[in-house]
């Protein structure tokens, strides 16, 4: 009976350790799952804040690329407007020109008009190459955006893989 009654301590025994290991690996278990839920609410507020960032920089190149775009434009306009008025002015001239069987002396006038408008001329086509600089300083922030874009692409992969 005594061996009976061993027998049936030992067994409670065993079943009470089985339990405690249980509950060991259950604190375990718990304790990793809160530990992996920190780390994701950790790494949800890196994204969070890699995308505001991302946003940040994004808005500011668009308004510099906005600002560009807008001293092109005006750019542009002021040779549109020039060059109208050159081909008003460089009308008049022929006008006169053929027109003119007037003394030497406004010949020479007509002459210096010109070589005015054609120094007017020489600015226009400067001011379409500043133009044609400009677009390509569009183009090439474009591109650094795009490159930037990647790269921030990469670090929240990147973060999001740990």
């Amino acid at each position: 009976a005594a061996l009976g009654e061993v027998r049936a301590g030992a067994e409670t025994a065993e079943r009470r350790m089985e339990e405690v290991e249980t509950a060991r690996r259950e604190v375990v278990i718990a304790s990793l799952h809160t530990k992996f839920e920190v780390h994701v609410r950790q790494l949800e507020g890196q994204l969070a804040a890699l995308q505001v960032d991302r946003a940040v920089h994004e808005a500011a190149l668009s308004q510099e690329a906005l600002a560009l775009r807008m001293t092109e434009l005006e750019a542009f306009e002021r040779a549109e407007q020039q060059a109208l008025e050159l081909g008003i002015a460089n009308k008049k001239l022929k006008d006169r020109v053929a027109a003119a069987e007037e003394p030497k002396a406004e010949l020479d006038v007509a002459k210096r008009e010109m070589e005015r408008l054609s120094a007017k001329l020489t600015e226009v086509a400067a001011l379409n190459k500043e133009l044609a600089g400009g677009q390509a300083e569009v183009t090439a922030l474009n591109k650094e955006l795009a490159v930037e874009v990647a790269a921030l692409q990469e670090q929240l992969a990147g973060k999001l893989a740990e």
